[in-house]
């Protein structure tokens, strides 16, 4: 079993300790701390989420209902696109 250091942010202790499914963990610690009246803590981990993931479009909603000033255009990058049929 993985250990967090004491005194870690807790965003950055989630996301080291589920890896690959941190922004889900993310997206859950944010959803816990806005129950809790936590809107710092929330906001930090729903950002981390969505910059971990950027289809989590929950995450990109929920950030637009704190009112954070979010550009889609720099979160939404679609660079290249192929499409093969």
């Amino acid at each position: 079993m993985r250990k967090c250091k004491p005194n870690a942010d807790p965003v950055e202790a989630v996301v080291e300790y589920y890896g690959d499914s941190s922004p889900f963990a993310c997206d859950l610690l944010g959803a816990i701390a806005t129950q809790t009246d936590r809107r710092e803590l929330a906001t930090k981990a729903v950002r981390r989420s969505l910059k971990l993931n950027p289809f989590q479009w929950e995450a990109f909603t929920t950030l637009c209902q704190f009112g954070e000033n979010i550009n889609p255009a720099t979160v939404f990058q679609v660079c290249t696109l192929t499409l093969h049929f």
